[in-house]
């Protein structure tokens, strides 16, 4: 072997050498790199960047199964433990998520319009906005509103 090159370690053991397993609530923090976002990633192979978090479930538990997301339970985004991660749908992900830049996760756990309609499947239209986007809203609030504006426009006449 010339001199200066040496082998290079199996990815599992460069793997483990970046997670320390002392964080708080038994979380596993990764050390080395990060996100914008602060998740984990890692690079397996050269030229390849996966998150750690999904790498380490692999690893230990198996395959994330099609369609599926992982959440971090403990709400630690670079905390890689296994027991920590769970396999869930990307729309439940979303509705489990906290903080107040997580809008659509607060209007999605809502169950009542603002004046307290049941947000049930006869009551709810999905109406669909300028820009492209559909918001859930309450028939009934909406029929008032129409009501109301009708009989504007008629006493204006």
């Amino acid at each position: 072997m010339p001199r200066g090159v040496y082998p290079r370690k199996p990815f599992s053991e460069r793997f483990w050498e970046k997670v320390n397993k002392d964080g708080a609530n038994g979380c596993w923090l990764w050390t080395a790199d990060q996100s914008h976002h602060g998740y984990a990633y890692c690079s397996p192979y050269p030229g390849q960047s996966r998150y750690a978090h999904r790498v380490a479930y692999e690893m230990l538990v198996g395959r994330i199964p099609p369609g599926q997301e992982l959440d971090h339970l403990c709400r630690v985004r670079h905390c890689i433990n296994p027991a920590h991660l769970e396999a869930v749908s990307h729309a439940q992900n979303v509705q489990r998520g906290i903080g107040p830049t997580l809008v659509r996760a607060r209007y999605a756990r809502q169950t009542r319009c603002k004046h307290g309609h049941l947000f049930s499947p006869e009551n709810t239209m999905l109406p669909q906005r300028r820009d492209g986007l559909r918001v859930r809203a309450c028939r009934i609030c909406k029929r008032a509103s129409w009501r109301k504006w009708s009989a504007k426009k008629e006493a204006a006449r």
